[in-house]
């Protein structure tokens, strides 16, 4: 019993872990479309300006 207990808990941890390293990749492309729309606007503000 206390095995199947241990292997669960293995289990639960290999997953959690794993969701923690999918929602820091999320969170680095999020903030990485969010750079790039910062950057696409100045753009934009530099475009108008110039003209």
């Amino acid at each position: 019993m206390d095995n199947i207990l241990t292997k669960l808990l293995q289990k639960v941890a290999e997953n959690h872990n794993q969701m923690e390293v999918m929602i820091n990749e999320f969170n680095a492309t999020n903030d990485g479309i969010m750079l790039t729309v910062e950057e696409s606007e100045k753009l934009v503000k530099q475009l108008e300006t110039s003209e």
